[in-house]
């Protein structure tokens, strides 16, 4: 039987995002292992530029994950990645391409709800095309739901873009809508759960996400959705 993957997993401790326990986050991965048979979580805390430097977050990231895979079984695999917050100034952060998903060239992104924002339009420009990255937008259903349907079609266009969707997007109809075009563009989609919590751990609704994707994408659709991530690797 063929495994998920979680690519956007909140629950690691001790980060400025989010205050857990480490015996939390522990319980709430074996409780996602458990319901979702997840082979790989990727857990993606939030870097901000303006709060701290990128080697103090890869330092205390490092600290919680060794924490973390303490208390978790060998069976339970944790990757450390990232959420970089688009802010003005993030693509000239010394040591950027630290952040990179692991293996690859992706830059894991957070986009602004408001797409205009003072000084975001030319940042986004300024990492698109005059960086080395490729650029993962992370929970890219949220923004969708409330983005102005311009700034969702120029969002849809960027050259090169990764798109990371909730599984919980497979069940609703507009995210569907999404899910084809992008599937019709050829854009790499990587799923999460979004998890920050024990109790949504214990109550992720992940299988009848996957039935609803049963119900809405072929076949062909589904192994190109969950599967067929071909994600760039990382430049020699």
């Amino acid at each position: 039987m063929r495994s998920y993957t979680d690519w956007n997993c909140r629950l690691l401790h001790n980060m400025r995002d989010l205050t857990l326990r480490p015996e939390q986050a522990a319980e709430a991965l074996r409780a996602l292992r458990d319901r979702c048979g997840f082979r790989d979580i990727y857990l993606t805390p939030e870097y901000d530029c303006e709060l701290e430097s990128v080697p103090m977050f890869l330092l205390r990231q490092d600290h919680a994950l060794r924490e973390l895979r303490e208390l978790l079984p060998q069976d339970c695999r944790v990757h450390a990645a990232c959420c970089a917050v688009l802010r003005p100034g993030l693509s000239q952060t010394p040591a950027l391409h630290r952040l990179r998903l692991p293996g690859t060239d992706c830059l894991p992104l957070r986009l602004p709800f408001l797409p205009d924002q003072p000084g975001i339009p030319q940042e986004l420009n300024r990492l698109l095309y005059h960086s080395r990255y490729r650029l993962l937008l992370m929970s890219f259903d949220s923004y969708a739901a409330f983005y102005p349907p311009e700034a969702l079609e120029r969002l849809i266009a960027l050259p090169h873009a990764v798109c990371q969707f909730g599984y919980q997007a497979l069940v609703q109809p507009p995210m569907k809508k999404l899910l084809k075009a992008l599937l019709s563009l050829r854009t790499p989609v990587l799923f999460g759960t979004g998890v920050n919590s024990l109790q949504k751990a214990c109550h992720y609704e992940f299988d009848a996400y996957i039935r609803a994707a049963s119900a809405s994408f072929s076949e062909s659709e589904r192994e190109t959705l969950f599967f067929r991530n071909s994600i760039p690797h990382i430049r020699s």
